[in-house]
């Protein structure tokens, strides 16, 4: 998510992408025996819920829309597709919380995820990458240069103003 919007189809592809994860994740993570995962996991919901619908009806009016957006939404796809697989991924924090019994692993959606994009992309004709070299890294703080001038913009007021009270 890191990645810049660029356009109105990237946007859309990024939200889409990312959001029909979130919306997998916190299903499951709705049936953790943890009190406190499974409650902020059914608030989540809602709100995943939203930008998956919304993202997903775009994703369908770009792809089956004129012959510039359905090039524009199939670039886009295309070019996000590589950060796809580390949402699939797992690092410390997951592997303990699944040695727990807490939560599945995230390694587990991917056929749930995969299936909902890929029927997604055939209602309009758009294809799924193939032959992409994933990245990786991010979830052990490796990331690309775009993170930088997110956080700089995200940290601008409490840098400027440190004692601020909200």
């Amino acid at each position: 998510v890191e990645q810049d919007n660029g356009h109105f189809g990237k946007t859309i592809a990024k939200i889409f992408l990312y959001s029909t994860f979130q919306k997998i994740l916190y299903t499951h993570l709705s049936k953790s025996i943890s009190d406190d995962i499974r409650a902020i996991a059914l608030k989540s919901i809602k709100e995943v819920d939203y930008h998956f619908k919304h993202s997903r009806a775009w994703l369908l009016r770009l792809g089956g829309g004129t012959e510039e957006s359905k090039v524009k939404i199939q670039y886009s796809i295309d070019e996000l597709w590589r950060f796809t697989g580390e949402m699939f991924e797992s690092d410390d924090v997951e592997k303990n919380l699944t040695s727990e019994n807490l939560i599945t692993a995230s390694n587990s959606y991917y056929n749930e995820w995969s299936k909902t994009v890929k029927d997604t992309l055939k209602e309009v004709l758009l294809k799924e990458p193939e032959n992409v070299v994933m990245l990786t890294g991010g979830k052990k703080g490796l990331h690309t240069e775009k993170l930088g001038f997110m956080l700089a913009e995200m940290q601008y007021l409490p840098r400027t103003y440190p004692n601020a009270k909200w």
